[in-house]
């Protein structure tokens, strides 16, 4: 991982969603859960270079449903306390690393947050049907 990189562009060049820079806190323990994924599944730029960090990212999805099912986590790190948030604060730092990748490449100077996953149209709104009243 390139941290030192990473770093200045977590604090120079992203804008997160809230439109701001992240806090130096922030950006540690960004960091921080980047160097935990490194020590127990490998190189990040390894699998960036691998698949994208697609597969990475695939096993450290745990789901709400897993959770409940209490099914091992399919990635290597060990998470003490709530599997599920644990394992989706490493994700989201792996995602974030993999965007700075991603624009390390491409060259780009300023880089916004990801905008979220449509969940697809909104049905369209209409009014409430109108139904005559019963007769006895």
């Amino acid at each position: 991982m390139k941290v030192e990189e990473f770093k200045e562009w977590l604090r120079n060049v992203y804008v997160s969603k809230s439109g701001k820079h992240f806090d130096e806190r922030t950006i540690d323990s960004r960091i921080a859960n980047c160097k935990t994924v490194e020590n127990h599944e490998g190189d990040l730029d390894k699998h960036q270079s691998d698949d994208c960090m697609s597969s990475l990212l695939s096993r450290l999805n745990y789901p709400t449903a897993d959770q409940r099912q209490n099914l091992p986590m399919r990635h290597r790190i060990p998470i003490d306390g709530d599997r599920r948030k644990g394992s989706a604060t490493l994700k989201t730092a792996v995602n974030l690393y993999k965007h700075f990748c991603a624009a390390q490449q491409s060259g780009e100077r300023r880089c916004l947050a990801p905008a979220p996953s449509p969940t697809g149209p909104k049905p369209p709104v209409r009014d409430w049907p109108q139904w005559p009243e019963p007769t006895e």
